[in-house]
């Protein structure tokens, strides 16, 4: 999707186009309504719809993805960012971390069963450091605990 302002967006399009053409007409989608249903159906990871199992949103470097996808054995992987978001669809109750192993990036559970939620923390664990300034700063915004309890870390 190519955003911004009309002029720049306009000659970015038609060079995008220019570049694309040997690929043929269907390359370059320009019809905004196809446009937005094509960023939905990757937004709303609409390829998981309706399948069993886990789905799991990773953060990565655009180079570790290719890595990422095989150590995570998925049943399905959706790629966007260039590679710097993953999404996994992973058999039910599989830690998709524990696969990963240390890295700079963080996974999160976005579906699963009550079971596996409560055997895997939805977010990434944090560092100590990290986790006891935002213990501090939820403390310190949200004393009484009520905004998003247990949503966010």
């Amino acid at each position: 999707r190519v955003e911004g302002f009309e002029n720049s967006t306009n000659y970015r399009a038609g060079e995008l186009q220019k570049l694309l053409a040997h690929f043929g007409e269907s390359a370059v989608e320009t019809d905004p309504e196809r446009t937005r249903a094509g960023w939905k159906w990757a937004r709303d990871v609409e390829a998981f719809h309706g399948q069993e199992g886990d789905v799991w949103r990773i953060s990565c470097k655009p180079t570790d993805a290719a890595e990422f996808a095989s150590r995570l054995e998925a049943e399905g992987l959706l790629f966007d960012w260039g590679g710097g978001l993953i999404w996994a669809l992973m058999p039910e109750g599989i830690d998709a971390r524990a696969k990963l192993g240390t890295y700079d990036g963080h996974a999160t559970l976005v579906r699963a069963t009550d079971e596996t939620k409560s055997k895997l923390s939805t977010f990434q664990p944090e560092p100590p450091a990290i986790a006891a300034l935002s213990r501090g700063l939820k403390q310190r915004f949200d004393p009484r605990g009520i905004l998003n309890p247990g949503l966010m870390g």
